[in-house]
Parts: C-alpha cells; structure tokens; sequence
C-alpha cells in the first residue's frame, strides 16, 4: 500500500474484489484449461480430474438420506488439494491485472473482471467490491474510476483479515479495533483458564496463537 502514490500527480488504484463462494463455483473444465496452459503433464491432470470430478454426496432431508449425486463444480472444502488447484485457476485472475497493469488499461479491468466473471463461473459481488486509491487524490480522479469501474470508493484505514490496512504513519487509532477484539477474548479465556485449571501461564501463548491468526 505504501506504493499507492506513487508520486505528486500519479495515483494508483488498490481494488478489493468479493467473489461468492469461490471454492464452490470453480469450473471444472475450466480448472483442467487453466493446468494445461501452466503446462502440466496428462497424466498430472487425470489425476487432478479424477480427485475434482469423481466426488458424490447424499443429503439427509426429514430424517431420510437422498440419492447420490455428482458434483458438476466446485472444490471440497478441507480436501488437502482444493487450496493449491484454486490458486493456480486464480493464476487467469492475476495475469490479467498485471497485464492491465503494465499496459496502463485503466477502463480494461471492468471489462477483464466480467470476462473473468464469465469464463470461470465465478461471481463478483459488485456491491461489496470496493476501490481505494491515495488520501491526497483529487475527486476528479475519483470519480472518474467509479464511472469506469462501477465500483464502491472507500477511503483509508480499512481492515481486511483482522489486519488494519493503512497509509503514512502508524497511529494508535487504527490498531483499537485489533486490541478490543484480543481484550474481549482474553475475558472470555480468563474465565476458562481459571475453571479448567490450567494455569494463566497458558494466556502468552493464546495472545501469540491470535495475533499469528490476524497476521
């Protein structure tokens, strides 16, 4: 974020992207395109496919369970592979920022995001996919991305996976919502240690277990 302005009449533009439900809407046709261009072996993507595509569930409905089904899309959740394979299909995402990036393409990137939106049957929540862009930017600049992007502009601090996001200096302020939420659950633990017995010589080591969680 510190490269956000990068100078006194250059901006640059930080997006933040919400897709529903990411791991349930991969394509499947589209995760084996995506292997064989990042040059994996045949025989590495049979094997990929027949871990991805070869997945049946049943549902309990009213006590009773229902016929088995296959699955047409969609990583599992806690499958060991779903994190690595849904990386590598986010690899089209990517390299294609970065190519609007380098060419300076500005009123590309709605376009690329419904082409990405489309080709991988992923789904962006425009309603909570926001922009930011330098304190100092003028809102002509502004208003000139939310009128090519169609996006929500949000201004600094922001919190994205526990961690407050900011530019310029540190302040106490932005770190408040970080220390009510660890002073909440140390309250909740003290309660805890004391009833189990364990000893408070346990909290150091829950503070380090949260704080590697946020960071």
């Amino acid at each position: 974020m510190y490269l956000i302005s990068s100078g006194k009449n250059d901006w640059n533009v930080a997006l933040k992207l919400d897709m529903a439900k990411t791991y349930n809407r991969v394509d499947q046709d589209f995760l084996q395109a995506m292997l064989a261009r990042l040059d994996f072996s045949f025989l590495w993507l049979r094997l990929i496919a027949h871990c991805t595509q070869h997945c049946w569930f049943l549902v309990m409905v009213n006590g009773g369970f229902s016929r088995f089904f296959k699955s047409s899309r969609g990583l599992r959740q806690g499958n060991l592979l779903s994190p690595m394979l849904f990386v590598l299909a986010s690899e089209y995402l990517s390299r294609g920022i970065n190519k609007l990036f380098e060419e300076e393409h500005v009123l590309g990137v709605k376009i690329f995001l419904d082409s990405f939106a489309m080709t991988t049957c992923q789904c962006i929540n425009v309603s909570k996919t926001s922009f930011w862009v330098a304190p100092n930017a003028p809102t002509l600049i502004i208003r000139m991305v939310k009128r090519l992007m169609g996006l929500v502009h949000k201004p600094f601090p922001f919190t994205y996976l526990g961690a407050s996001i900011y530019v310029g200096w540190k302040k106490a302020m932005i770190f408040e919502p970080l220390i009510e939420a660890l002073a909440s659950m140390v309250v909740g633990w003290e309660k805890k240690v004391i009833e189990s017995g364990l000893g408070i010589i346990q909290l150091p080591d829950m503070v380090e277990s949260f704080s590697q969680k946020l960071w």
